[in-house]
């Protein structure tokens, strides 16, 4: 949206100094401006380089201008896009807002409090009991592993004793 912007910006700033420029070759107000014989030299009434500087000029002027009718309509796509954006973020924070449980004020506040750690313990106890049991899980398949490689006397061995 920043480029937009600064496109139309431009495009303004661009249009405003050719048209004075153009304004300036066309209805010879060069005489005014400049004081001195240079501008004979330069700007006499059947020199090429004036009209070679209202030609340049001129299409300076229409392009900025068919920019700056480009950049209006796309900024404006733009700016909808985002303030469609917004509202709804907005709207999703509103209703993950509402889903926020209160507690309420009539409880007493260390209650509260022991009620969040016992819930926390007893998730960490839970974890760990699941790490427990899957390490006690992987060492009974190592055992089995290992029980299947040893040879039938050495079961047998193993069994009696």
């Amino acid at each position: 949206m920043k480029t937009k912007k600064h496109t139309i910006q431009i495009s303004i700033c661009l249009i405003c100094i050719s048209f004075i420029i153009l304004i300036f070759l066309q209805f010879r107000l060069y005489p005014l401006l400049l004081r001195n014989q240079f501008y004979k030299l330069l700007f006499d009434n059947a020199s090429a380089l004036k009209e070679l500087l209202i030609i340049i000029f001129g299409g300076i002027f229409t392009s900025s201008f068919v920019v700056l009718m480009i950049g209006i309509v796309e900024y404006q796509g733009e700016k909808r896009k985002a303030l469609e954006h917004y509202y709804s973020m907005s709207r999703s924070f509103l209703q993950h807002f509402k889903n926020i449980e209160y507690f309420e004020p009539r409880h007493p506040k260390e209650l509260v409090q022991k009620c969040f750690w016992e819930e926390s313990n007893n998730r960490i106890k839970e974890d760990m009991n699941n790490q427990m049991d899957n390490i006690a899980i992987q060492s009974g398949e190592n055992i089995k592993a290992m029980l299947e490689k040893l040879s039938h006397k050495e079961k047998a061995r193993l069994v009696h004793s």
